[in-house]
C-alpha cells in the first residue's frame, strides 16, 4: 500500500544496508581471517593508519592499510587483496603501498600521524 502510494507521487521506497559496526571492531572480530588472507598476497609488513589506528573510527569509515610489498607483487595483487579485505570485512578498504607514500605528499602525512604496525599480519 506504501509503495502505491509513493510510486502514485512519483517516489520509491528504497532500502539500503548501512554498517552499524565500527571497522575496528570488526578488524577484531575478523583477525584471524584478515591474517590469513594477507598471508596468502606477496606482503612484507602492513600498517594500519587512519582514524582506525588512532581509535576515532566510526561506522562510516574505512580501513587504511600501508603496505610494504614483497618480491614479485603486481598491481593485480593490490587490487585483489583489497577487494577481498573490504568483502571479509564488510566495509570500505583503502590499501596504499609504500611506494605510493614516495609521490603522494599528502598520503605520507596521513599516514605519519600514528601508523601502527600490524605484527600479526605479514
Amino acid at each position: 500500500m506504501v509503495e502505491q502510494l509513493l510510486a502514485a507521487a512519483g517516489f520509491r521506497l528504497g532500502t539500503s544496508l548501512v554498517n552499524a559496526v565500527r571497522p575496528s571492531v570488526l578488524l577484531e572480530e575478523h583477525r584471524a581471517e584478515f591474517e590469513a588472507v594477507l598471508a596468502r598476497y606477496p606482503v612484507a609488513n602492513v600498517w594500519l593508519f587512519g582514524s582506525v589506528a588512532r581509535g576515532e573510527d566510526r561506522p562510516d569509515s574505512d580501513v587504511d592499510l600501508l603496505v610494504e610489498l614483497a618480491a614479485g607483487a603486481s598491481v593485480l595483487d593490490i587490487l585483489e587483496l583489497d577487494a577481498e579485505l573490504g568483502e571479509l570485512l564488510g566495509c570500505p578498504v583503502d590499501v596504499v603501498t609504500t611506494v605510493d607514500l614516495k609521490s603522494n605528499e599528502l598520503l605520507r602525512h596521513g599516514v605519519e600521524r600514528g601508523p601502527k604496525r600490524l605484527a600479526f599480519a605479514a
